[in-house]
């Protein structure tokens, strides 16, 4: 089995390491040239360390596909707990008047639709800019 791919693999790994504790432009250049020589040491392993990878990524993923199906299961779990406790209002067609339609909701803050009115004034300077009037636009708010 020829060992040339460890080459590209060392540099590769040093070069990551590099990027990790550089800061500066030129350790992006090296995390570049990092990941290039390690994806070369991939090609030129020989093809039972391709196999084992191979293998490797598709357990790993399978675990980790098993992992988040089994936490999805049990947020619906709960989310089906909370829906069966709480009391349900019969569905109608007609809006609530309380209701404020096409405002943004939060989770904390309930946005409300206040009304303010606004008082717009022009004034003009005695100088004349260029040859014409300067107006100064001041708007006071009351809410």
């Amino acid at each position: 089995m020829a060992l040339f791919f460890l080459i590209p693999l060392f540099t590769g790994l040093i070069g990551g390491y590099i990027f990790k504790k550089c800061s500066d432009e030129i350790g992006y250049f090296v995390g570049i040239f990092a990941l290039v020589c390690i994806i070369l040491s991939l090609v030129l392993a020989p093809w039972q360390i391709q196999l084992m990878l191979l293998i490797f990524t598709l357990v790993i993923t399978q675990r980790l596909l098993q992992q988040n199906e089994y936490k999805l299961k049990q947020v619906e779990d709960n989310h089906e707990i909370v829906d069966y406790t709480e009391k349900k209002d019969p569905v109608s067609s007609k809006p609530k008047t309380n209701e404020v339609k096409d405002l943004p909701k939060s989770r904390f803050i309930s946005y409300q639709a206040t009304e303010r009115t606004e008082k717009r004034t022009e004034g003009e300077l005695a100088g004349k800019p260029l040859g014409t009037p300067l107006k100064i636009h001041t708007i006071s708010r009351n809410a």
